[in-house]
């Protein structure tokens, strides 16, 4: 079992969740790079925290691995298009390898965490047990946050 969550503004900033929790890990990835396509269509952007050290490359790299044709999203500076907005990149503000957890930010902030009593690390293992109300509660959880904190830093 294979999992990632999305969060879409719509036109009047409201956020919806979508989480996708599958048994084919090629079908889920095939629906991640469709979604990404159709968001660089539409100028939109992604907004992520660490998904440019992080997500992204592990979501390509299982692409990869899979044998799927994954859309060339790297420009000639072999930096992530424009159209990823990281809230760990931004809050570096350029430091070299800064590192900052979600959870911290959101702290910070003053807005929502990550679900307490769960890690990333251990998410795996979530879906390894069958867990998945508890896995989409974390991812879930993790998408609210990471919206919140793009707000707050001015991002959407």
């Amino acid at each position: 079992m294979v999992a990632v969550g999305y969060g879409f503004f719509d036109e009047k900033k409201e956020l919806s969740t979508y989480i996708d929790i599958a048994a084919d890990e090629q079908q889920m990835l095939a629906r991640f790079w469709r979604m990404i396509v159709e968001v660089r269509r539409r100028m939109n952007n992604v907004i992520t925290h660490n998904g440019h050290n992080f997500d992204l490359p592990f979501m390509k790299r299982r692409a990869f691995v899979l044998g799927m044709r994954v859309p060339t999203l790297r420009t000639k500076y072999n930096k992530w298009e424009d159209i990823f907005l990281d809230t760990m990149v931004e809050w570096g503000s350029g430091e070299w390898k800064a590192y900052v957890k979600l959870d911290h930010l959101a702290k910070l902030f003053g807005v929502q965490g990550k679900l307490e009593g769960v890690s990333g690390a251990d998410f795996w293992k979530l879906l390894r047990d069958n867990k998945v109300d508890l896995a989409r509660e974390y991812l879930n959880s993790d998408i609210v946050a990471t919206a919140a904190v793009a707000q707050k830093m001015f991002l959407l």
